[in-house]
């Protein structure tokens, strides 16, 4: 934002406590407050309350990425970012003239939805057997999405509308929390949060959709009777799942033309992919943990954390993307160091539920595994400690990223010398 003016570019006279402020130009502006209030009945407890509001920037590539990728027969594809938004171009009224076009979209002089034709507004198709432009044309013709998402085939839509340019990533947090000792020999932490986050910042994705006949979506592939229209498929009501799968093998050789972000005479309109915002998701959880203190050597941890969701639907896509994390996890641990000894052997059991994850051309499932791990150090003087770490003793091979590798039993020998 430029609502501060610094005056270091101005002359040799800097002063860092030379500020102007212009309220005028307080587009961009983000501001994270956080509100806490803290209780503490005795020395030993307390409890917590905090609201707080952050935001995630668009990365320089999301707002300025401007890049060409390949050319697909007569169209070239560019990867651009979102800066200034993206803008179909249509006439001056922002709706075709229905003198001009009305009797070649639709006699009955409304859309399929019932709604009239002067009121929806009009975009310019590059037809690819005429190779000129012309209005789109709902009665026989719908949008489709390629997706950049491989485990996606894409998506339908029957409006093209223009879009700003990203914003800001916004989250807002309500979180309670205790800390203290329970009894003589016993501590615990409880933190229960909700957090609502909008706005999110895409992965690349297809804003100029490919003009494809409608018959592609609207036919009934199994002969069962029931055909999906595209109003209720743009908002992911599927009439005939089997129908909708089939669709997909079937567009590319139904291709109308391309949706035109650009008219220049005589070429052809990019094909662009870039960003946009989309989505609001409501994350809640809990974590909690528990120390009991046996005796002098011996410690028992446990903890638990859970998640209300793993996945949540994308507006965009129609498909459900995962937030990579599961719903449950947990563990215990046990730590034997008597005080009148060199020695140190921590026993640790973790549990993670099964939860979807994706993250680029890598998609899948992590499955639930439980692993046991084993530490133990040695001081041989007081100069020098030897130690050494079991990780998955029982050597469970098992993946926790995809696209990673499967994981087996791990032994880490070290020597720790200090002076």
């Amino acid at each position: 934002t430029d609502l501060v003016e610094f005056n270091n570019q101005q002359s040799h006279n800097y002063s860092p406590l030379n500020w102007r402020f212009d309220f005028n130009k307080s587009e961009g502006l983000q501001v994270s407050p956080k509100v806490g209030l803290v209780y503490r009945p005795r020395e030993n407890q307390t409890f917590r309350l905090t609201w707080a509001t952050a935001f995630n920037t668009p990365s320089n590539q999301a707002l300025f990425l401007d890049l060409f990728v390949t050319r697909v027969s007569i169209f070239k594809v560019y990867a651009r970012g979102a800066s200034g938004g993206y803008v179909y171009p249509r006439d001056a009224n922002g709706v075709w003239d229905p003198d001009e076009q009305y009797d070649d979209v639709n006699n009955n002089g409304q859309w399929d939805d019932g709604e009239p034709f002067e009121d929806k507004e009009r975009i310019y198709v590059f037809d690819t057997q005429s190779f000129r432009f012309d209005a789109f044309d709902p009665q026989n013709e719908i949008l489709f999405y390629p997706s950049v998402d491989p485990k996606i085939e894409g998506f339908y839509n029957y409006k093209v509308d223009d879009l700003p340019e990203i914003e800001a990533e916004k989250v807002r947090t309500w979180e309670f929390g205790y800390k203290g000792r329970i009894s003589k020999a016993l501590y615990g932490t409880l933190d229960i949060f909700t957090n609502h986050y909008n706005s999110f910042v895409s992965p690349t994705t297809f804003i100029t959709p490919i003009v494809i006949k409608r018959s592609v979506l609207e036919t009934d592939w199994d002969g069962d009777g029931i055909v999906n229209q595209v109003v209720d498929v743009a908002n992911n009501i599927i009439a005939d799942r089997e129908d909708y799968e089939e669709s997909f093998k079937y567009w590319r050789d139904n291709i109308v033309g391309v949706a035109a972000i650009d008219t220049t005479p005589g070429l052809a309109p990019p094909v662009v992919v870039g960003y946009i915002n989309y989505g609001e998701v409501d994350v809640s959880g809990l974590d909690a943990s528990i120390t009991w203190l046996v005796n002098r050597s011996l410690t028992i941890d446990a903890h638990y954390s859970f998640l209300n969701i793993t996945e949540f639907l994308n507006p965009i896509t129609n498909a459900k993307d995962p937030i990579n994390a599961p719903r449950h996890k947990g563990g215990i641990s046990f730590r034997y160091a008597p005080p009148s000894k060199p020695l140190a052997v921590t026993l640790n059991y973790r549990y993670v539920d099964a939860f979807p994850w994706s993250s680029g051309v890598y998609f899948g499932r992590i499955h639930t595994y439980n692993i046991f791990d084993l530490h133990g150090s040695y001081k041989i003087n007081r100069y020098l400690s030897a130690m050494v770490t079991v990780n998955n003793i029982l050597n469970y091979r098992h993946t926790e990223i995809i696209g990673g590798p499967r994981l087996g039993r791990m032994v880490i020998f070290r020597l720790q010398a200090s002076l």
